[in-house]
């Protein structure tokens, strides 16, 4: 009987991982962000995002970092992950809700250029 539970549990932990994953096409992602505003002190000022998953950088010295890719953690969240050096440097981008302002944790805003 213990199983059995179990089992439902997990079942229903899997189904809920893949209802609640946002759909993997999204559009209005894709392209370059710029530095909107600037609330602390950062080098990142634009993000270009492909449909491959793959992104580049540039930060204020116009050194492009490319080897950098993304996924979605929830559905207003994006990990992104660059090799930068020898380190592995993984930042968390939060999405607004209407998914035109993306701000890094340091509080710097970036939108796509009209």
């Amino acid at each position: 009987m213990r199983k059995a539970i179990f089992g439902v549990l997990a079942l229903g932990l899997v189904a809920f991982y893949y209802f609640s994953t946002p759909p993997s096409d999204p559009n209005w992602l894709y392209g370059k962000w710029e530095l909107d505003k600037k609330v602390s002190d950062s080098t990142i000022e634009q993000f270009t995002f492909r449909e491959d998953g793959t992104m580049t950088f540039s930060n204020s010295e116009r050194v492009i970092y490319d080897t950098c890719s993304y996924e979605f953690y929830t559905e207003y969240t994006i990990d992104f992950e660059c090799q930068v050096g020898d380190k592995l440097a993984v930042f968390p981008l939060e999405i607004s809700m209407d998914k035109e302002v993306i701000t890094m944790t340091s509080g710097n805003q970036f939108r796509k250029p009209i």
